[in-house]
C-alpha cells in the first residue's frame, strides 16, 4: 500500500472515530462508572462530590471489574450540580445497576431531582403495600408508579427508567425485560441538580450498592437496555469492540489507531475497550490478548509468534531507525509507542509466546524454553539479514 493510500485510510478512520464519538456525547449526557471517582465519564462534565457512600470492590456480573458505591445512611448520596442543565430532558433513559440489602422507611431513593420533579426508588411504604418494587415519581405525574419486579435481596440487578415522551408513557426494565409501563398522567421535564442514593433533602437513602448509572436524552432501543443489562454501559458504547476503522476485521491497523490513541490521551469511549473508564495500556494488552487473541510479537497477525514474524519486521527495516514514531504493530512496535526498539522485545519476551503455538492452546505463563528460543530466533534473523545485506 502507497504512503498516500495509508494516510488516506487513517485519516477515513480518524473521522469516522470523530463522528462517532460526537454521536455519543450528544446523546449520553452524564455516566458515572464510580471506578475510584464519581467524575462524568459522558465528556461533558457534569462531575459529582462525594458525599459520606464509599467505594466497594463488589460490582455486577456484567460488569466484571472497577468499583461500585455503597450506600448505608440516609445522608449517604453523590451530589450532581447539573450546571448547565445537560440532565434536563423531558424524554431520557435512565440506567443503574442496584443491589439492594434490604430497605426500611417508605421510598428509599435511588436517584432524586430538585424539587422531586423526578425520583428513582424502592417502594417499602406501608400504606402503599409495598414490598420493595421499582418506583419512580414524576411532578404532575399522577404520583408514585411502581413495577410488578421486586428487587433482589443481596444479588445485583439492573433497572432503566424511559421517558417516552411521543407515547406518553414510562417504561420500567428490569435485567433487560420491560416490566411496567405506566400511563397514568404525564410530568414535567425534571430540572436541577441531582443526588444519586438519597432523596435531594438527604432523607429516605437506599440502603445497598449502586453503579455504572448513566442517563441518556433519549428512549433507548430495548436491545440497547439488554445490551447494558447483559454487559454493562461499556459495551454500548463501545459498538465497535476494537473494529476502529468499520472494515469488519480487528487487524493491525485497529491495534496502531489505538496505540495513538493512548500515546495522544484520547479517551473516547470506543477505545475504552475494557469499560474501566480509561484508554490506557490495559486496553492495549485487551486488544491484542482478548479480542485478537494472539502473542505480543505476532507481527503478522497469523494467530502464532515464531521466526516468521522477525522476518516480516526485519524487513521492513525500522530496528532502532532514526525516524521518530514511524513504525506500527506489523513493523515490530508491539508496545504501541510507535518504535521498533529493544523494548518491543522485552514485552514479546514478558508474554511469553515465541514458538507456543495458538495463545487459546498455550500456557499463559512464560516458560524458560520459550525465552530461550526468542533470543535463537531474534539473533538467526539478524545474523540473516547482516549476511543479506
Amino acid at each position: 500500500m502507497s504512503i498516500k493510500m495509508t494516510v488516506f485510510t487513517f485519516a477515513l478512520s480518524v473521522c469516522w472515530l470523530l463522528a462517532n464519538s460526537i454521536t455519543l456525547q450528544a446523546e449520553l449526557v452524564g455516566y458515572w462508572n464510580f471506578d475510584g471517582n464519581v467524575d462524568d465519564q459522558s465528556g461533558l462534565e457534569n462531575h459529582g462530590e462525594l458525599i459520606d457512600a464509599v467505594y466497594s470492590d463488589n460490582v455486577p456480573d456484567a460488569i466484571g471489574g472497577g468499583q461500585s458505591l455503597d450506600f448505608s445512611f440516609d445522608t449517604d448520596h453523590v451530589f450532581i450540580a447539573n450546571e448547565n442543565g445537560d440532565l434536563d430532558s423531558e424524554e431520557f433513559t435512565l440506567s443503574m445497576f442496584i443491589q439492594d440489602r434490604g430497605q426500611f422507611g417508605a421510598m428509599e431513593r435511588l436517584t432524586s431531582r430538585e424539587g422531586d420533579t423526578f425520583e428513582t426508588a424502592l417502594n417499602v411504604h406501608g400504606p402503599f403495600g409495598g414490598q420493595g418494587e421499582y418506583a419512580y415519581y414524576a411532578l404532575a405525574g399522577g404520583g408514585w408508579q411502581w413495577a410488578d419486579e421486586i428487587a433482589a435481596i443481596d444479588e445485583w440487578q439492573h433497572v432503566a427508567f424511559v421517558a417516552n415522551v411521543d407515547e406518553e408513557i414510562m417504561q420500567i426494565y428490569v435485567d433487560g425485560e420491560l416490566n411496567f409501563e405506566s400511563e397514568v398522567g404525564w410530568f414535567v421535564t425534571p430540572t436541577g441538580f441531582m443526588h444519586i442514593g438519597n432523596r435531594h433533602n438527604n432523607v429516605e437513602g437506599f440502603d445497598g450498592w449502586i453503579d455504572d448509572v448513566a442517563i441518556w436524552d433519549e428512549v433507548l432501543d430495548p436491545e440497547d437496555i439488554k445490551t447494558i443489562a447483559e454487559s454493562g454501559v461499556g459495551a454500548l458504547l463501545n459498538p465497535t469492540n476494537g473494529d476502529f476503522n468499520g472494515d469488519g476485521v480487528r487487524d493491525a491497523t485497529d491495534i496502531d489507531l489505538l496505540s495513538a490513541a493512548i500515546r495522544t490521551g484520547d479517551d473516547a469511549p470506543a477505545f475504552d475497550l475494557n469499560s474501566d473508564g480509561s484508554v490506557n495500556s490495559a486496553d492495549h494488552q485487551y486488544m491484542v490478548v482478548d479480542l485478537i487473541s494472539t502473542w505480543f510479537g505476532d507481527a503478522d497477525l497469523n494467530g502464532v509468534f515464531n521466526s516468521s514474524d522477525f522476518v516480516k519486521v526485519f524487513q521492513v527495516g525500522e530496528y532502532e531507525d532514526a525516524a521518530a514514531e514511524n513504525s506500527g504493530w506489523g513493523d515490530g512496535d508491539w508496545n504501541g509507542d510507535a518504535e521498533f526498539n529493544s523494548t518491543d522485545f522485552v514485552v514479546a519476551f514478558q508474554d511469553g509466546g515465541f514458538e507456543a503455538g495458538p495463545r487459546a492452546a498455550a500456557q499463559m505463563v512464560p516458560e524458560p524454553h520459550s525465552l530461550l528460543l526468542l533470543g535463537v530466533g531474534v539473533c538467526w534473523v539478524a545474523a540473516l539479514f547482516r549476511r543479506r545485506s
